[in-house]
């Protein structure tokens, strides 16, 4: 396929003692300050990530070329450049994206702002991201405005936030309001144990689909190893209506997940 990418001017300099790169181009302007090499840049965001659990030690590899940069981005027209990466993708023009990498410490920022974001069916407005890792602290949160699928079905005041410390996770999920009348947060505690192992508790949390709230009044708890998961007490009752859950699901046929229905109002 052929991409017109429009224009694109790359400048590359000294300031104050630092390494300068400039990007004015028609999909974006950028600013990256410090020492940066893109190739490797996937390779230290993946260890930042691995460093912050002691379970994944491991896997974490120290030996990096140094990256020490900051960076400011504000979008243009973004469809041409992302559709070849991600074909269908889209950012409107006056997103604006900031951050810092530190390879010598494994920290790393990054702020997002973007006023509207496409892909395929699915559209996102006033969409905020932040993510801070920081010692062994990583933060992160995402939150738009609304969100809509394939014109009918929409969400509004969606938003997702975590955090992750010594193999500790917290994370939060909810939603304000919808085409449907919904609304409903999930509050999440776990561990992790391995690359492919971790531990996860529903806490108590509620679920409103129009007819009644669902509520889980006591903590379940999921563990996922690999292809497995194990579900352990989830019980969830709205009104008289109960839907209890217990077992595991995998590729073992002998394996059995249980369950319990009582008095469910299948409209």
């Amino acid at each position: 396929n052929e991409h017109d990418l429009g224009d694109v001017l790359v400048t590359s300099g000294r300031r104050d003692g630092e390494n300068v790169l400039r990007l004015d181009a028609t999909f974006a302007e950028a600013e990256v300050v410090g020492s940066f090499l893109p190739t490797r840049l996937p390779d230290v965001l993946a260890n930042v990530a691995y460093s912050v659990f002691p379970s994944l030690s491991r896997s974490v590899e120290y030996n990096h070329a140094e990256q020490r940069f900051r960076f400011n981005v504000m979008t243009r027209r973004t469809e041409e450049l992302l559709g070849l990466f991600v074909p269908g993708l889209s950012l409107d023009s006056g997103g604006v994206f900031s951050g810092m990498v530190d390879s010598r410490v494994f920290d790393m920022g990054l702020e997002a702002r973007l006023p509207h974001v496409h892909y395929g069916g699915f559209d996102a407005t006033e969409v905020e991201l932040i993510t801070d890792k920081t010692l062994d602290v990583l933060a992160f949160s995402v939150s738009s405005a609304k969100q809509i699928l394939k014109d009918s079905t929409w969400f509004g005041g969606t938003s997702i936030t975590g955090k992750a410390y010594q193999d500790e996770l917290e994370i939060a999920l909810g939603w304000d309001e919808s085409s449907g009348g919904t609304n409903g947060n999930l509050d999440v505690t776990g561990e992790v144990r391995g690359m492919r192992s971790v531990t996860l508790d529903l806490l108590p949390s509620h679920l409103y689909f129009g007819r009644g709230e669902w509520l889980n009044t006591r903590t379940a708890r999921f563990t996922i190893d690999s292809s497995t998961v194990a579900v352990d007490s989830l019980v969830l009752l709205n009104e008289g209506q109960r839907i209890a859950l217990d077992g595991t699901v995998s590729r073992d046929p002998l394996a059995q997940l249980a369950f319990d229905l009582r008095q469910v109002r299948l409209e």
